[in-house]
């Protein structure tokens, strides 16, 4: 008898459980079609720390703490990294530019390492893939040599700034900006390290003097543009940007200014002042919507208040200030300044921005009104960081590229 009633006490319990299990299901599946709890989901599946929502009334989740997963060595100190349109591949420019090392994403299996060019100086900061596969770098740093067959004075006239597309199967080059029949060394006095190339890689930008836009499938120069001077002084390009939709350039000036020009008449359409004028506009990355754009800042020799800001994020229309991100610092002045930003990049959800600068890698969540660091790793010389479609960030460092997830 005593065993009949202590089977049916455990049958009940069990019940009980079941149904408030059932019901917390039932209550979680609701949860998650409310639009603060499928924010907070799209965030964990992004970034990945523990969290709790800034609603108070949205149950929390469950977020993973970015980790590195593999360090891939590079020969020479990585300048660059890039990867391709779907992710399946990853590539790094190293050793001050003249080596290109290509990986398989699935295994990390080295597909191709090739040397760009044998010689003494190199432009080092620019790497992409096109939408076809190809790789785009900038080319060498050099003077005109005596057997050139192109003269300094025909070079002169020509609106260009040397980069080159290259197979990455093979190293070898297949096209030259502008493409005018000789080897990229004959252009090499008309060089740039900085050039964006547009979403639907139809189009690059880069820097010599002004902004010069080119056609990618052609090498036409499809618009000049100047950066505006300043009411005491000149201004200059010193980083560029596509948006999203590739129908605005951002450019970054040497002054702390950023200015938006139309890619089609190259119009001036909006201008924010970032920086005072002793800060310089490193580095520019678009969120992915196009609504907001984030800017790196370089001091300049003569910095009259340092502080330890290194980005800060703008909209990119009303040119309201968003966020201030703090960077890694050095002592100037009896202050701390922060050290000069090298690299930004946007994750896919558009969420969280990776800072890296001359002491550290840092991921600062930024969609809510006050920013969260989620990530702050020493990290001196971070010159480099990309983040795949899938979500998964590559970070240049030293001589070898670090993946996290």
């Amino acid at each position: 008898m005593k065993r009949a009633a202590l089977i049916v006490l455990v049958l009940v319990a069990v019940g009980i459980v079941s149904l408030r299990f059932s019901s917390f299901v039932q209550s979680t599946e609701a949860w998650q079609q409310q639009p603060a709890a499928r924010e907070i989901l799209q965030v964990a599946a992004s970034i990945g720390r523990h969290v709790l929502p800034k609603d108070s009334n949205a149950m929390p989740t469950t977020m993973h703490i970015p980790h590195e997963i593999h360090r891939l060595p590079v020969k020479g100190y990585v300048n660059a990294v890039a990867w391709n349109v779907d992710g399946t591949r990853l590539a790094a420019l190293s050793n001050f530019g003249s080596a290109v090392t290509v990986w398989e994403t699935k295994t990390w299996a080295v597909l191709k390492e090739y040397l760009r060019y044998n010689g003494a100086s190199y432009a080092f900061n620019s790497l992409a893939f096109l939408p076809d596969g190809a790789l785009l770098t900038s080319s060498p740093i050099g003077d005109f040599s005596a057997n050139t067959p192109v003269t300094a004075a025909q070079v002169q006239t020509l609106e260009t700034f040397s980069l080159i597309q290259w197979n990455p199967e093979t190293g070898k080059p297949v096209q030259y900006f502008p493409d005018l029949g000789h080897s990229s060394k004959d252009l090499s006095n008309k060089v740039t390290d900085t050039f964006a190339v547009s979403a639907d890689g139809s189009m690059v930008a880069g820097i010599h003097g002004d902004v010069l836009i080119y056609d990618v499938k052609t090498g036409t120069l499809l618009r000049r543009i100047a950066v505006p001077s300043l009411p005491k002084h000149g201004d200059t390009a010193a980083s560029v940007a596509f948006s999203p939709n590739g129908q605005e350039l951002a450019v970054g000036t040497g002054f702390g200014w950023v200015r938006f020009f139309s890619v089609r008449t190259g119009a001036l359409i909006q201008s924010i002042d970032a920086y005072p004028e002793e800060y310089s506009c490193s580095a520019l990355a678009y969120s992915p919507d196009g609504q907001r754009i984030a800017v790196g800042k370089t001091k300049g020799i003569n910095v009259s208040n340092p502080n330890d800001i290194s980005t800060t994020v703008w909209r990119v229309r009303t040119g309201a200030l968003v966020a201030s991100l703090a960077g890694s610092t050095w002592r100037f002045r009896g202050k701390q300044e922060a050290m000069p930003v090298r690299t930004l990049a946007w994750s896919p959800v558009g969420n969280v921005i990776a800072v890296g600068d001359d002491g550290s890698l840092r991921l600062w969540r930024v969609d809510h009104a006050t920013p969260t660091l989620l990530l702050d790793v020493e990290k001196p010389g971070t010159f480099s960081v990309s983040y795949s479609p899938q979500g998964v960030l590559a970070v240049a460092r030293k001589n070898e590229v670090l993946i996290y997830e």
